[in-house]
C-alpha cells in the first residue's frame, strides 16, 4: 500500500495559490481499480480516526489508580476520571490506551515529571504523536484521490508552447551595437595601432571586420 501511495503522491503538482489542494496529469492519474484501493485506504483509516467518546473511561481510570495524585487532592477519582475522558472525547480508544500504556511504563516520547501523574496536555501530546502516522498516510491518501485532473497537452498546445518559447527568446537577444561613421572614422584617424585595438573591441560589439 505505502508503494500505491507513494507512487502517485510523487506525480502530483502543485496549483498555484490553491495550498489545499493539488493536481494531477490524466496519463499519470489512478487507473479505476488502483483508485478503488486507495478509497478503500482512506475509508479503513478515517474509521481508525474516529472519537472514542466515553470509551476513554477505562483509560483514564488506569492512570488515576496508578498515579494518585492525579490533578488536585480535593477532587475526587470519580470527578478526574470524568474530566479526562471529556479532555480526550475527540481522540481514537486506540491511541490514548497506548498513550496511558506509554505512560504506565515510562516509554512516553512526551516530556513529563516521571514522578507525577501526567498533566491533561501532556496526555494529549502523547496520543497526537502516537497519531500522526496515520493522519500523515491518510493526508497522503486523500491529497491523491481529491487531486484535480489536468487534460493531458495536445500536439496543437505543444506547438503553441513551443513558438512561445522561441518568441519569448528571441525578444530577449540584444540587437547588434550599431557603430556611427563618424566614429569609424575617429578610430581610423589614430593610426593601424589604433585601428587595430578598436577593431578587437568592435569584434566585441559583434561589428565585421570588413565594417572597420
Amino acid at each position: 500500500m505505502a508503494d500505491l501511495t507513494g507512487l502517485f503522491h510523487g506525480r502530483l503538482q502543485e496549483i498555484p495559490g490553491n495550498f489545499r489542494r493539488k493536481a494531477i496529469s490524466a496519463s499519470l492519474a489512478p487507473a479505476v481499480a488502483e483508485r478503488g484501493v486507495l478509497e478503500s485506504r482512506r475509508d479503513e483509516l478515517q474509521a481508525v480516526l474516529r472519537q472514542g467518546g466515553k470509551a476513554h473511561q477505562p483509560a483514564a481510570a488506569q492512570l488515576v489508580f496508578v498515579f494518585p495524585a492525579y490533578g488536585a487532592d480535593e477532587i475526587s477519582d470519580a470527578a478526574t476520571i470524568e474530566r479526562l475522558v471529556n479532555t480526550l472525547t475527540p481522540y481514537p480508544v486506540w491511541a490514548v490506551a497506548e498513550a496511558v500504556h506509554r505512560f504506565r511504563h515510562n516509554r512516553a516520547v512526551t516530556p513529563w515529571d516521571r514522578g507525577r501523574c501526567p498533566t491533561e496536555p501532556q496526555i494529549v501530546a502523547e496520543v497526537r504523536a502516537i497519531m500522526a502516522p496515520v493522519e500523515t498516510e491518510l493526508h497522503r491518501v486523500s491529497s491523491i484521490l481529491d487531486a484535480e485532473v489536468m487534460p493531458d497537452p495536445t500536439d496543437a498546445d505543444r506547438a503553441k508552447v513551443a513558438r512561445l518559447a522561441e518568441d519569448l527568446a528571441r525578444s530577449m537577444r540584444f540587437p547588434r551595437n550599431a557603430v556611427s561613421e563618424q566614429e569609424l572614422a575617429r578610430v581610423t584617424e589614430g593610426g593601424m595601432g589604433g585601428l587595430k585595438l578598436d577593431r578587437r573591441i568592435l569584434s566585441k560589439a559583434g561589428v565585421p571586420s570588413e565594417a572597420a
